[in-house]
This record gives C-alpha cells, structure tokens and sequence, in this order.
C-alpha cells in the first residue's frame, strides 16, 4: 500500500476530468501559439505514463490550435508594427471577426513531423529513417525530413491528426495502445506578401508536401511564401513506465520501455539545468552548469525550445508549457506524484512565462482520501 499527502500547485493551473478542451486550450496552448504568431517561438509537451490521455489531449488542443493560427494570421503580422495586437486575455479570435479585419497578407504554416524513438528519428510522412544533424548554433535539423504546406485550418488539422495517428503504437500491460515514441511536430510560419482576403487565399487548393532542411534555411521556397514567422512545436512524449508495468513484455517491449524512460530522464535532467540557469541569472550570478541537450536525440531537437539563442526579444519571445496528464487509480499514484513534480520543476525552468496544466487531480485526491478512510475503518 502507498500512502502519501503531497501538495502540488503548479504556476498555470490544474484542470480536471471534466473540464473543457477549450478551456486547457486557453491556459496551456493559447499563448504559445500567440508567442509563435508574434515571430517567437512556443512549445506544448504532454507529459505523463502511459494510458493518461495525452494523446487524446492533444488531439483537441491541436485542432484549436489549427483554427487560432489561421484567424489571427492578418493581425498577427500587423502586430509586428504595434497595430492590431493579439486580445490581452490571448483568445483566439473568430473566424469572423479576423476575416473582418484581414489585410492583403495571409499565413502558411510549414510542418514537419518525426517519431523519437531512442537514438532513431523516423519522418512520419514518409515512413523513413532520418539523419539528425547538428546546426552550427549547436541545435538540430532534420534534413531528410518531408514538409506539408498548409494554407487552411482545415488542411492543418487533417494533416496534424494523421501524422499523430501514424506513429508506432503497441499493446502493453498498461495500455493497449501504448505509443512507442515521441511525436514532435514542429509548425513553422511562413508569410505571403500577395495573398488574397482570408477565406480567399486559404481555401487549401495549395497545401502539399515537399522535402527539404528544416533549420530555417529552405523557409519561403513555395511562391509568394517567405520566412520570417515563428515556430510551435508540439510534443507528445512516449509514456513513463517502470519496472513492474513491463514486467509481462518481452525483450523488444522492454527495450522500448528502457529508451523512452531515458529519452525522458534526459528532457527532465534539461528541465533542472535549465531552472538552475535560471535561477543563477535572476540572482545576477553566472552559471557555470552545463544543460545536457546532448544526452538524447530528443532533447538535441527541442534545444531551440529552451534557449533564447537568437530568438526575437530574447526570452520573452520563447514560451514552453507542459500538460501533466495523470490517472485517477489509486495504483498509479506513484505514477501521478512523479509526473506532478516534473511539471513543478517545468515552472522553476521557464519562469513567470511557464504554463502548466494537469488532469484528474481532484479526482485522484478523492481516490487517495476514500482509501485511507477504508484502511481506517479496517483497523
């Protein structure tokens, strides 16, 4: 029996079973994707074990996120010159108040989209194994990766949910549909000069795929589309698992199981340098520490995400949000404590900028609360 009373209070807020995906949208997604129209750079990570319902919570907050994109699009490159800014409470628009609004120039948003798995980076589309190559500011790129052009909310939707749908799933002890990767996709906003009205120029007769590098150096390369716009990236982490939910599997299932927790181990060890780099810098000290982005090839891709290194107005221009997805079982409690204190530690890695979120909280200390008073009537 575990019994524990641990109290957690994460800096964006917490969201239960029956809140709604508009509503974890507007706290964790929303303004990531508002720092990306604004040319900076956000990042969404579902984070949690296995069978938690990320991928589920993805999937809505990326449809969302596909509508926010393209109504805001005309104010969003306006706003660069201090006209039509984003709404402060950073909403999305309707679709009839942007078209309302619109100027002559108009979105397309550039996506590609990859499976971790361990040392392999695999490109959705194509189904291929890609090289991960080091850029000279000491990131990533994907060269060999495959691109969608998306020039509707409608076509990056779609295109978003199949390439989330194809990643590689197998059936565990803890989940039956159990994803055996990470998912990173990473939306890249790129600019028309000479695009119609919205709702003329996004009727998606143009969307398609391409190949090319993607470290920003092959942006604009479709007609009339240029760089210059930011970047979301949205990350659906493989599950956690430990030794007992493997237990039952066999040598490829636990070998699986063993680079996703490194993978993972290796994002968290990235999160706590961060914060202490952090902290160091708010106190005016140097930090002498070194933040391990080497360790996984997961981490070497989302070093953009945690660094400032170049980013429009330094680190104001660069959000990360984690969603901590936990069970309601009073059998994944461990489960659910570890996952709450990684996003604790997110908080301390990105500041007052940080937006977290988890689920089923209320419902878990309800679980937690009936156990104890059954184990005390018991006795």
């Amino acid at each position: 029996m575990f019994l524990r009373h641990s109290t957690f209070a994460p800096t964006g807020g917490v969201f239960d079973d029956a809140a709604a995906s508009a509503a974890v949208y507007a706290g964790a997604c929303s303004p990531l994707v508002a720092a990306a129209l604004r040319g900076g750079r956000g990042t969404l990570v579902m984070y949690g074990q296995t069978g938690s319902g990320k991928t589920m919570t993805m999937t809505h907050l990326m449809q969302l996120a596909a509508d926010h994109l393209f109504s805001v699009n005309s104010h969003l490159f306006s706003a660069h010159d201090g006209a039509n800014a984003e709404p402060s409470n950073g909403a999305p628009r309707t679709t009839a108040a942007a078209a309302a609004g619109a100027t002559q120039r108009a979105v397309q948003v550039e996506v590609t989209a990859v499976e971790v798995a361990g040392r392999r980076c695999i490109d959705l589309n194509s189904r291929r194994e890609c090289k991960v190559l080091q850029t000279t500011e000491g990131g990533a790129k994907i060269p060999e990766a495959t691109s969608f052009v998306a020039t509707s909310a409608g076509s990056l939707a779609a295109y978003l949910q199949r390439m989330l749908k194809s990643r590689t799933t197998e059936a565990t002890a803890a989940n039956a549909t159990s994803s055996r990767s990470h998912a990173l996709l990473r939306l890249r906003i790129l600019r028309s000069e000479t695009g119609g009205p919205m709702g003329v120029a996004h009727d998606g007769a143009h969307d398609g795929a391409r190949t090319g590098a993607h470290d920003g150096a092959h942006d604009g390369a479709r007609t009339g589309a240029r760089g210059g716009g930011g970047v979301l990236t949205l990350l659906d982490c493989a599950g956690s698992e430990w030794a007992n939910d493997s237990d039952a599997h066999g040598a490829q299932r636990r070998r699986e199981g063993a680079e996703i927790n490194a993978s993972l181990h290796a994002l968290k060890q990235c999160v706590r340098a961060r914060a202490e780099k952090l902290r160091a810098e708010a106190r005016g000290a140097t930090y002498n520490g070194h933040v391990p982005y080497r360790e996984a090839t997961l981490t070497r891709l989302l070093r953009e995400s945690f660094e400032t290194d170049g980013a429009r107005d330094g680190a104001s221009s660069v959000k990360l949000a984690m969603v901590g997805c936990v069970s309601p079982g009073a059998a994944d409690t461990e489960h659910s404590i570890s996952t709450l204190r990684t996003i604790m530690e997110l908080g301390g890695a990105t500041g007052e900028e940080c937006t977290t979120t988890t689920q089923d909280v209320p419902r878990l200390r309800a679980l937690n609360t009936a156990l104890v008073a059954a184990e005390s009537a018991r006795s």
